[in-house]
């Protein structure tokens, strides 16, 4: 796995995390034969800027009043936040998979019904969450997290202008998609899963 490979795996949290309490959605990339190639959670909606991860990240630095500001004054209009996205080495199609991930941030705000979503990114990733209109925080300084050899950035996206920033080449899939996955929470709904008394 990726943040293995890097040395990074403690940002992933197993222990605070492995019991899914913590994580309103979970998103899996998988090859025709299983493989799991790539992925991404959602952690909120949230109720408080204390219980976002990117609160943590930013702790002992300058700009952590910044994002404890930028997430307090979302929570209003909803926030979620989206951790650990990743897609494999040995991905094929790896560069669409990357972009499939990118339209994540518009499907988990749209299925949360939330406003806004936040992600904390290494610099040499922005553009590629950019794509769907993801906006890096001008206000928040860059931070090295997990360790010196990053610099990670806070990035908003949001739901009522993400259309007007995002590539137009990511437009279509996010339509598509959103369409698809509408109608299947709307199929779930309708026929709810029967429950053994």
């Amino acid at each position: 796995m990726a943040y293995r490979k890097h040395d990074v795996e403690g940002v992933l949290q197993y222990n605070a995390i492995r019991d899914g309490s913590s994580t309103a959605l979970f998103f899996t990339a998988l090859e025709p034969d299983g493989h799991v190639t790539g992925g991404m959670r959602v952690q909120g909606r949230y109720h408080c800027a204390d219980q976002a991860n990117a609160v943590q990240e930013w702790a002992g630095h300058e700009s952590v009043t910044q994002v404890y500001q930028e997430i307090s004054e979302r929570i209003p209009a909803g926030v979620i936040e989206m951790k650990a996205g990743w897609v494999g080495d040995d991905a094929r199609r790896r560069k669409d998979l990357t972009a499939g991930l990118a339209r994540i941030f518009i499907h988990s705000m749209n299925l949360m019904d939330v406003r806004y979503a936040l992600g904390t990114v290494a610099t040499h990733a922005v553009k590629r969450w950019r794509t769907t209109g993801g906006v890096v925080s001008t206000n928040v300084l860059p931070v090295a997290y997990p360790d010196n050899r990053y610099r990670t950035v806070l990035m908003w996206w949001d739901r009522e202008t993400f259309a007007d920033l995002a590539v137009v080449k990511q437009l279509p899939a996010i339509i598509n998609e959103s369409a698809q996955l509408s109608a299947g929470a709307h199929a779930a709904r309708s026929n709810p899963t029967p429950v053994d008394s």
